[in-house]
């Protein structure tokens, strides 16, 4: 395990950031009606405001951005007839997100967060290869439990049967959006190795979302590491393996036989909220619709009044994509607003582009659009641009090369 340690650069890490390493996995649980997502965070805004110099995010698009949200929610609350109890739990929740990114972002040490991103990944692909193999050998999985956490025992997914692969997570694709930011790290330290390990299980997981990201990721990352010929055969070989991976294993084909035949048409969180957008009036697409959220206005009936085809449900549960709710909820200017910050990230630090694009990617099938994995990226790439890595200041295991994109190493500059 040392040498696992010392090939990865791991040093110390701080108790913040094994925190929010460890948020994406902690968030899915709950005490009651209280949300380990929102308590988490509430608790971390607590122990700073108490422990730690309290210093500003300096990000105008994020401030914009979440200001309008807040603003669109509170016209809403005069303009619903009824106003659900969700609606209001929702509107706390974002301003409590809002709040966070604020007064944790700019308190993260990268060095410390990187190794405590590591040890987490680690532990989830040891996760990942322990589910792997009961499928193998032919026997039922659950997601595994996180030790000291609640049973939960209204929560069906936890407890679960499932045939593909979770680790520590509740479902195959959170898996994968998590391990993007693993595999983005080794691919910007030119781990190429690791990068392959964790491109490999990301595919076992069966998520579509990890067979394309991981090797859109590897394409792009290799792209930037130009310069350096070995890079560049490597990500070809790594593509090389990727694909044999999941020709030579009956396993991993799963996952290939379900990328290449989903249709478009058959999945709805990527075609409804396009089918919904084209047929927007001119009002909706300015203001948003008129409704709490895309599910209310589906049992409504509204997208049928539009005259909206393939809008498809599964349980009667209507599912709508991150970017399609930012337009169909608040409207082109909520769009706009929505993806503006991205651009202001790339302006920081470019090198954040493989790992940015995979993030818009995502959001064309992701339904989260403020919550616990929008979050946890925005709060890792707001942590990555201060570290202004340019690829020629890290290499390999020398991590202490990191430069600050500025006199103070906390407070990204605007």
């Amino acid at each position: 395990m040392r040498k696992i340690f010392q090939y990865l650069g791991i040093e110390k890490t701080g108790w913040l950031e094994l925190i929010l390493a460890l948020y994406p996995i902690l968030a899915g649980y709950s005490y009651g009606s209280f949300h380990l997502s929102i308590v988490i965070l509430l608790f971390l805004d607590v122990a700073i405001f108490f422990t730690r110099k309290r210093e500003p995010l300096k990000c105008l698009p994020l401030v914009v951005f979440f200001l309008f949200v807040l603003f669109h929610d509170s016209i809403m609350f005069f303009i619903l007839p009824d106003i659900p109890s969700y609606f209001k739990n929702s509107f706390i929740s974002n301003v409590i997100f809002a709040v966070s990114v604020y007064v944790i972002a700019p308190q993260i040490d990268y060095r410390k967060f990187r190794s405590a991103l590591y040890i987490v990944a680690i532990v989830c692909m040891i996760g990942m290869i322990y589910h792997v193999l009961l499928l193998a050998a032919g026997k039922s999985i659950s997601p595994i439990k996180v030790p000291l956490m609640p049973d939960m025992k209204e929560a069906a997914r936890l407890y679960a049967v499932m045939d593909r692969p979770t680790s520590f997570f509740w479902e195959p694709q959170s898996y994968a959006s998590f391990m993007m930011i693993p595999l983005f790290m080794a691919l910007i330290e030119r781990k190429t190795s690791l990068a392959f390990i964790i491109s490999i299980l990301m595919i076992a997981s069966t998520s579509t979302t990890g067979i394309i990201l991981s090797i859109l990721m590897f394409f792009i990352a290799t792209i930037y590491n130009r310069g350096k010929w070995y890079t560049v055969l490597g990500g070809i070989l790594g593509v090389f393996l990727l694909v044999y991976f999941l020709n030579t294993s009956t396993f991993a084909s799963v996952g290939l036989d379900k990328f290449l035949n989903t249709e478009v048409e058959e999945s709805g969180r990527i075609s409804n909220g396009y089918y919904i957008a084209t047929q927007l009036d001119y009002a909706d697409l300015i203001t948003g619709i008129p409704y709490a959220n895309t599910q209310d206005a589906y049992e409504a009936s509204y997208f049928e009044s539009l005259g909206s085809k393939g809008v498809l449900t599964s349980e009667n549960v209507f599912y709508v994509s991150a970017i399609w709710i930012a337009l169909i909820q608040y409207g082109i200017f909520g769009l706009f607003l929505f993806v503006l910050p991205y651009f202001w990230i790339y302006k920081k630090n470019k090198r954040i582009l493989p790992f940015l694009l995979c993030v818009l990617i995502a959001h064309f099938s992701n339904p989260d659009f403020i919550g616990a994995a929008y979050f946890f990226q925005l709060i890792f790439m707001l942590t990555f641009i201060r570290s202004n890595i340019d690829g020629n200041n890290i290499d390999g295991n020398n991590i202490n090369n990191i430069k600050y994109a500025n006199s103070n190493p906390y407070i990204p500059v605007c």
